[in-house]
């Protein structure tokens, strides 16, 4: 089964290393914030931090002499950067690459400066045309319902989580561009919620804004929102770029040290865990339709239903009531005899099923036959109420006996299919062979496959043992292949 936490972790970071990506405030609140008086856009994150967070217009020296103001005797200015891009030519072979330095210049803020007014007025502009996501709203009640946090949803130009009061709170759905960026915005927050003391303790109340401390908080919480706006089926290239740009602002404040992604992914993977209300293990749930679904995934290709992990998961975690989907009755079972005993087995229990490619074997038309049936006449006569009863019965029976042959021939008819299919590969390996084919693989000769070369090349380029910074610990998990396996490609790769 996909490990969505370390594919969309893993995207991310191939994002940040194709270069600068700008974050972009996702909602319209006006102009507040750190922003440029000479254009009105907002100081990208890393600006942000070292203005102290101190929100409003800022300004060069230059800038306010030419617009007839003058700083006020004492002031002290503060440093902004911008990342400049040049390109290198590579001298042998003549590879141009892109890299960037950084510049900085001063400004003030306009409480430091007289003679001059804020150029940029606050407005807050509201879309019309935005509604709430049923799935994420679930999932969001479910989760303050359990926690017991305020969350306020308000005009406003601040999302933030407290501490101190346990409350989260972001600026409504008609102040953003889209959809996905304010659930975006409140999974961040949420997420931050999940580091109180009474849940995971991840987070104290007092963290200096721009600190190490809160960088790492930062780099979770966003995570976090990446892996729910994933989870819910809301993801678009521009929120998932946002939050890379996002990502990226943070990883300046730590000195661009990439693993630290890996580490915060842990982390975001609990809260996310908590939020959704699931344990460590659980089968992955996604639920673009339906809110309440888990969805198990593994690849099944034998007639046994012992050693299927996934399936074993689902089944337990399944209650009277509950709805079980299966695209075929060949993937809920390819052997006749277990398959039906199965099916007869979560009936009982009161689970209903469904196969899409055979929906006539679904419970609920088996129900419906059994509720089926036919009432026997009433003459007057006993002698012959006697016989239409018995013949009535023995229709009823009948039919109930057809509706379960139906589902016994579907699951005889899986099993057929694999058992034809492997009939099939035996008489070809066996004509491939007397035609002095080469039947396996050749002795001494190691087999490269697709899924081995990739995970390769991650080790190479994320292990500290190789070009990266990565431990053995992060590495595996970032690769997502087991302990034994990582350490054989190892060696493998130092081999060559």
């Amino acid at each position: 089964m996909l490990d969505i936490y370390s594919a969309i972790t893993d995207r991310i970071i191939e994002a940040l290393e194709q270069g600068m990506i700008p974050w972009h405030k996702p909602w319209n609140g006006g102009n507040s914030g750190c922003i440029s008086y000479s254009t009105g856009k907002p100081y990208s994150l890393l600006n942000h931090i070292l203005l102290g967070g101190h929100s409003g217009e800022y300004i060069t020296f230059k800038q306010a002499t030419l617009a007839g103001g003058h700083i006020r005797k004492g002031e002290k200015s503060k440093m902004v950067v911008f990342w400049k891009p040049y390109e290198k030519v590579d001298e042998e072979t003549g590879e141009i690459t892109k890299h960037f330095y950084l510049r900085y210049f001063n400004v003030f803020h306009l409480d430091q400066v007289e003679g001059i007014s804020p150029r940029w007025a606050v407005s807050v502009r509201h879309a019309t045309n935005l509604e709430p996501d049923a799935a994420a709203d679930a999932i969001i009640q479910g989760y303050q319902d359990r926690a017991g946090i305020t969350l306020r949803i308000t005009e406003s130009d601040r999302a933030y989580y407290q501490p101190s009061t346990d409350t989260v709170v972001v600026p409504r759905l008609s102040q953003y561009q889209c959809q996905e960026a304010f659930y975006s915005t409140l999974f961040h927050e949420l997420t931050h919620s999940t580091g109180h003391h009474s849940r995971l303790d991840r987070i104290s109340e007092v963290v200096a804004f721009g600190s190490h401390e809160y960088s790492k908080e930062e780099l979770c919480a966003e995570l976090g929102a990446a892996f729910l706006v994933n989870h819910c089926g809301l993801e678009s290239e521009s929120s998932f770029r946002n939050s890379a740009g996002y990502i990226q602002g943070w990883l300046k404040a730590l000195k661009n040290d990439k693993h630290l992604i890996v580490s915060a992914a842990g982390a975001a993977e609990r809260a996310v865990n908590l939020i959704l209300n699931r344990k460590e293990g659980d089968p992955d749930v996604r639920d673009p339709e339906y809110p309440a679904a888990i969805i198990a995934q593994e690849a099944f290709t034998g007639t046994k239903l012992e050693g299927r992990r996934e399936f074993d998961k689902l089944l337990k975690a399944v209650h009277p009531g509950d709805i079980i989907v299966f695209d075929s009755v060949s993937r809920m079972s390819r052997n006749a005899t277990e398959g039906f005993e199965l099916y007869q087995a979560l009936l009982q229990k009161g689970i209903d099923l469904v196969f899409l490619k055979e929906p006539h074997v679904s419970t609920s038309v088996y129900r419906e036959a059994a509720q089926k049936q036919i009432e026997s006449i009433q003459t007057g006569d006993d002698a012959t109420d006697e016989l239409m009863a018995a013949i009535t019965n023995g229709i009823n029976r009948y039919m109930l006996r057809l509706a379960e042959r139906q589902i016994q021939l579907a699951f005889e008819q899986a099993q057929k299919e694999v058992d034809d299919l492997h009939q099939r590969t035996k008489e070809g390996i066996e004509t491939a062979r007397l035609a002095g084919k080469q039947i396996g693989g050749v002795p001494g000769r190691k087999l490269n496959v697709k899924k081995a070369t990739s995970a390769k090349e991650k080790i190479l380029k994320y292990s500290r043992d190789f070009k990266g910074s990565l431990s053995d610990g992060e590495c595996m998990k970032l690769v997502g292949i087991a302990r034994n396996t990582y350490y054989r490609y190892k060696a493998e790769l130092r081999s060559q």
